[in-house]
């Protein structure tokens, strides 16, 4: 029970029912182990003798259950070793796979939560608004109330100017009516008595405002200037707020926009959603959003992403091998689960009738066939010549992180005008390292690229590594300098493979010009993508 120890612990967490059935899972798979290293063994025999011992040594039992010869008994040790190391290793693997499936949960948790605040800051930045908007126009009312507060009190000191106008004509009339009084008396006609009394006292009277004429005058000036300040600001306050209603409508027209994009993005992922769930069962739905992360909107926005690699900044580059070794771990999740339906996937005829012999043979429940999970493996050649120098090195980080997410199941190649392993390479844990040996390692002064012959090359030595769950990339810029293309080489790499691809480093507007090939090789390829920046290779991994 010794060796079952760390079994038991990586179960112990497991729901009840799980529980109960390890051991005779344990024992199946060891049985199909034994079985197909030459042993013959039958599950359901130990099964009875376990349920009539109860709790016994398992490597005894099974040594004594199927071990039959010398041979076998001198061979059972390394073997059961061998069994109990690989068997706990998948329990890892899967424990490993639930932890992903948590923190990609966790990660979408949090963009919803991100996004729930981003609306809730949106909506206090529209209310601030509206509350200064409305403080502008209480502004606006406050000063159109002083402003015709003034204008009554300039109306009434107007009305008393002009009174006061009126007298300073009447002064004038009564001086005139001295004068002629005078030019009478000088002449030695006397007036009446009466009639001169009365025209020396309206003369009087009217003589009395003519002190007044200069105060007058100055207070009109003084008006005229008060009411010139009271326009001028009049005026300012109007541009002000004219001014605070374009910006708000501005405001306004933004959030509207930024929600119309923010809306259209939501539509876009629910769509891609339903496109990846629309041949899955409820159940397995779940699943499969916990796995699936959401690499790229950590990094939105970096300037660094449409940078040429060859002109980044160490930090930049070291950020951009982050990035794609994030996305080539959602990659790999991607190639390795595939999840049948439920109305897809069969019933498992064994372990019903297994399961019904506790109910008298009655099949309470149907046990259906456990989801098959691919072993995907791929397969990269590069060009690394003069005219693919400029994504040489970002082509390479990425061929780092693949073969890093792909231990084991990643085959590596690079040409000019002959193909090289450079697998050696990739198991370097600096990918710096690893690139720089890599050009070292490949001349390249004075070899022009030729895709011909390394497409031969592969095709003679190496096509065995390709099979029916094989991805083919290719990366390269297709120009083969007039020679020959090799197209039937492409042909017959790209129908053995899964699927095929060819990474583009070239400007699309530059395909199929000069000696450029892409076209002969694209109609054998499953997609051809441009990839001359790391933001687009990035949005090749997602797509």
């Amino acid at each position: 029970m010794e060796d079952l120890a760390c079994y038991r612990e990586l179960w112990a967490k497991r729901a009840d029912n799980i529980q109960d059935s390890y051991l005779y899972e344990f024992i199946f798979e060891a049985c199909r182990f034994f079985s197909n290293k030459g042993y013959i063994c039958d599950p359901s025999e130990i099964y009875s003798v376990l349920g009539r011992m109860g709790e016994v040594d398992i490597k005894r039992l099974l040594y004594a259950m199927i071990v039959h010869s010398s041979d076998q008994s001198e061979e059972f040790d390394p073997l059961y070793r061998e069994f109990v190391s690989l068997f706990f290793q998948k329990e890892k693997e899967r424990t490993a796979a639930r932890k992903a499936a948590d923190k990609a949960r966790e990660d979408s948790e949090k963009a919803a939560k991100e996004h729930e605040e981003e609306v809730a800051r949106i909506q206090e930045k529209i209310r601030q608004l509206n509350d200064k908007k409305e403080k502008l126009q209480a502004e606006k009312r406050k000063v159109l109330e002083e402003q015709n507060k003034k204008e009554i009190a300039k109306a009434e000191k107007t009305a008393k100017k002009q009174e006061k106008v009126r007298n300073l004509k009447a002064c004038l009339k009564g001086l005139e009516s001295l004068s002629g009084f005078v030019a009478c008396v000088r002449s030695g006609e006397r007036p009446e008595q009466e009639k001169l009394a009365k025209e020396i006292k309206e003369a009087s009277l009217r003589a009395c405002t003519k002190s007044n004429s200069a105060e007058l005058l100055k207070e009109i000036r003084e008006i005229g200037r008060q009411l010139k300040a009271i326009k001028d600001k009049k005026t300012s306050v109007d541009e002000r707020i004219e001014k605070n209603d374009w910006e708000l409508c501005r405001s306004a027209d933004d959030l509207k926009r930024q929600e119309r994009e923010f809306k259209k993005k939501l539509k876009q992922i629910a769509k891609q959603q339903k496109e990846i769930f629309k041949d899955k069962p409820v159940e397995s739905r779940k699943e499969t959003l916990r796995l699936k992360n959401a690499v790229h909107s950590r990094y939105q926005g970096d300037v660094c992403l449409d940078k040429k690699f060859s002109k980044m900044s160490a930090e930049e580059k070291l950020r951009i091998y982050d990035y794609i070794r994030e996305n080539a771990r959602k990659f790999r999740t991607k190639l390795n689960r595939k999840i049948r339906a439920n109305r897809a996937s069969k019933i498992d005829i064994p372990a019903t009738v297994k399961k019904s012999c506790q109910t008298g043979g009655i099949p309470l429940c149907l046990i259906h066939q456990k989801p098959i999970r691919q072993k995907s493996n791929l397969i990269l050649i590069l060009d690394v010549s003069g005219s693919c120098k400029e994504a040489s090195e970002l082509m390479l980080v990425f061929m780092h992180a693949m073969k890093e997410v792909f231990p084991g199941g990643c085959s590596t190649y690079a040409f000019t005008n002959k193909l090289y392993d450079i697998s050696e390479f990739m198991e370097m844990d600096d990918a710096a390292a690893a690139v720089s040996e890599v050009l070292k390692a490949i001349p390249r002064s004075g070899a022009y690229s030729n895709y011909e012959i390394p497409f031969r090359t592969f095709y003679n030595s190496n096509m065995s590594k390709v099979t029916g769950d094989s991805y083919v990339y290719i990366i390269g810029d297709a120009r083969n300098n007039k020679n020959r293309s090799g197209e039937e080489y492409v042909k017959a790499i790209a129908r053995k493979a899964k699927k095929a691809f060819w990474l583009n480093t070239e400007e699309m507007s530059d395909w199929n010009t000069g000696d450029s090939i892409i076209g002969t090789y694209a109609k054998y390829i499953t997609k051809v993508a441009q990839t001359t920046t790391a933001a687009e290779l990035l949005g090749f991994l997602e797509s």
